[in-house]
């Protein structure tokens, strides 16, 4: 594994793999290009949109602010891409770890037996996640530091990447002034997220 912005460096240096996994948050120029020909196969997870803001001010220590800008460009980056995507919502891999990753198998047409992708879904639970990425901390090798964050380079999770087990309650987290303004500026983006989740 490797953290890159050089997409097409990266696929150049693992000819050969028998197959490559790129993530992106922000949808890079070169990425979304090769989507949109159909050169890869692309995968988008969804969740409600209060805990993708609050995620990322928890993983990624920004600020109200900073996590509105972001979610925004996310946004963009998903109204291009969602007709060439399959979508599957976080509520789906949470309550249904192994359908989830057996739907995602059969859409990469992974050559893997459903034993082995079974045993990948609940290795990485959401619980077995959490207590993995409490032992990400500075200053230990194979752990990135990016600046803002800092994650396994084995696993790319970064620290606090699950730091519950329970689902945030967003009248908790967010002032009614928050919720007002998230409520207000996503109204079209979570419209769109009911008609593209996977059941």
């Amino acid at each position: 594994m490797e953290a890159s912005a050089d997409l097409r460096g990266a696929m150049e240096r693992s000819r050969d793999a028998d197959h490559i996994v790129l993530k992106d948050h922000a949808g890079s120029g070169p990425l979304t290009a090769a989507i949109l020909r159909r050169e890869v196969r692309t995968l988008c997870t969804i969740r409600d949109i209060e805990g993708a803001l609050a995620s990322w001010m928890d993983t990624f220590g920004f600020d109200f602010h900073a996590a509105i800008v972001h979610l925004t460009e996310w946004f963009a980056m998903y109204r291009k891409i969602q007709p060439f995507c399959m979508t599957i919502a976080f509520e789906v891999i949470e309550n249904d770890p192994v359908g989830a990753a057996r739907t995602v198998a059969r859409y990469l047409e992974t050559p893997y037996p459903a034993t082995f992708v079974d045993t990948i879904s609940r290795r990485y639970s959401k619980d077995n996640v959490r207590k993995l990425v409490q032992d990400i901390e500075l200053g230990r090798e194979g752990v990135r530091d990016i600046g803002f964050s800092y994650y396994s380079e084995e696993t790319f999770f970064h620290r606090r990447h699950v730091s519950s087990s329970t689902r945030r309650n967003p009248q908790q987290y967010f002032s009614s002034e928050q919720l007002r303004q998230i409520a207000k500026q996503f109204a079209n983006d979570r419209s769109l997220l009911e008609s593209t989740k996977t059941p």
